[in-house]
């Protein structure tokens, strides 16, 4: 997606904070949260999703795309000064270390590598 905003001449900025605004909205069927709310409301699923959930998600995801037009019209118009190569230049020449790249997906690694070893016998887990 990030490539395609940025091709049809939308900032790289603004195509950034397009698709986190997107991955902060939680709604649908298969959303824990979504589940969870239902259990505790004490109805089905698809109860909770169509009568309560979706008239909120749609009007929570209509403003949010009205809002994100001008805040990011706004931010570009005022982001027009600064040096974007310059910029990014600064950018290439300060490389974090491998290891941040690594850190966040350690507990994944570890996670599926006790499975693995549970698998072929070497270590007992309980899931």
């Amino acid at each position: 997606l990030f490539p395609t905003l940025v091709s049809l001449g939308v900032s790289r900025l603004s195509a950034v904070a397009v698709i986190a605004t997107t991955m902060s909205i939680e709604w649908g069927i298969l959303e824990t949260n979504s589940i969870f709310a239902a259990q505790v409301a004490g109805m089905k699923i698809a109860t909770y999703f169509f009568h309560y959930q979706l008239p909120v998600a749609s009007c929570v995801i209509i403003s949010v795309a009205i809002s994100h037009f001008f805040v990011q019209r706004a931010f570009d118009k005022k982001d027009k000064n600064i040096n974007h190569e310059q910029a990014e230049q600064k950018a290439l020449d300060n490389v974090p270390p491998l290891y941040y790249a690594i850190l966040p997906v350690m507990p994944l690694i570890l996670m599926l590598g006790s499975l693995f070893l549970a698998h072929i016998g070497l270590m007992q887990s309980e899931l």
